[in-house]
């Protein structure tokens, strides 16, 4: 704190303009911001889930179109990871019927969360996709892809085929169905979750630090169930509204300093 008191001084003597305090303050921010250590996956290297992009299931025998998303296959999940809440919801609208599961878990260490998806199909159709609201764009998705456990990376009745996070980055897309890479007419592979199927965990690893109940959608080809309730992450605090409040604060101080000079 004495250096920086110190640092505006010599500053203000120089009579720098705000606009450089900013941008020296903004500097110094991103460059700690930086050096930040990165948060444990759950498979190693993380399958990142950035606004705009999707992943496909990993299975060559498939041959999608994309990225791949993970598979973890371990026995158990890894003990630092500790179930924090969860919820199962049952949902019904004209065809489109079954029960939709939601867990969260919180890294024992490093604070950060992740989210565990699966659904069973009651209805009396098949279950086509789906998406899950409030993945908002203020953090960052580290990892994304199915549990398999004691298993492999090759596809199970059940699994989801896409993971889609769209450009504005505010909810999750999942599918039972994904384009194939064959040109080029790119048909669409269809592994739908059928009547009476309970489909594998899809999971997030994200840098939220708690989370809420919001909703989500299951849907056909032709009708859909919504709201239905499931865990989302509750994004961390606007630290960068923080920043800008301290910085705008700075600036103030210089202005009001030169003005009484």
């Amino acid at each position: 704190m004495l250096q920086l008191i110190k640092t505006g001084r010599i500053v203000s003597r120089a009579r720098a303009s705000p606009s450089l305090i900013v941008l020296i303050t903004l500097v110094i921010v991103l460059t700690f911001s930086a050096q930040a250590p990165a948060l444990s996956v759950l498979v190693s290297p993380g399958a990142g889930l950035s606004a705009g992009t999707s992943r496909v299931h990993p299975d060559t025998n498939l041959n999608l179109l994309g990225s791949n998303f993970n598979v973890y296959t371990g026995n158990s999940l890894p003990s630092a990871w500790v179930l924090q809440a969860s919820l199962t919801s049952p949902f019904h609208n004209n065809y489109v019927g079954g029960t939709f599961y939601s867990e969260v878990y919180k890294h024992s260490t490093e604070g950060h969360t992740l989210f565990r998806y699966r659904i069973s199909n009651s209805g009396t159709t098949d279950i086509r996709s789906g998406n899950i609201a409030g993945f908002n764009a203020g953090w960052q998705i580290l990892d994304s892809g199915i549990i398999d456990l004691g298993g492999d990376v090759s596809f199970d009745q059940g699994d989801v085929l896409k993971l889609k996070r769209p450009a504005i980055g505010t909810q999750l897309d999942f599918a039972f169905e994904a384009t194939k890479n064959q040109p080029p007419d790119y048909p669409t592979e269809e592994r739908l979750l059928a009547v009476g199927q309970t489909s594998s965990w899809f999971y997030m690893v994200t840098d939220a630090p708690s989370w809420m109940i919001g909703q989500a959608t299951v849907q056909d080809s032709g009708s859909s169930a919504s709201p239905v309730s499931v865990l989302i992450p509750v994004p961390e605090p606007l630290t960068i509204l923080t920043v800008f409040a301290s910085i705008a604060g700075l600036t103030g101080y210089v202005y009001r300093k030169r003005r009484s000079s």
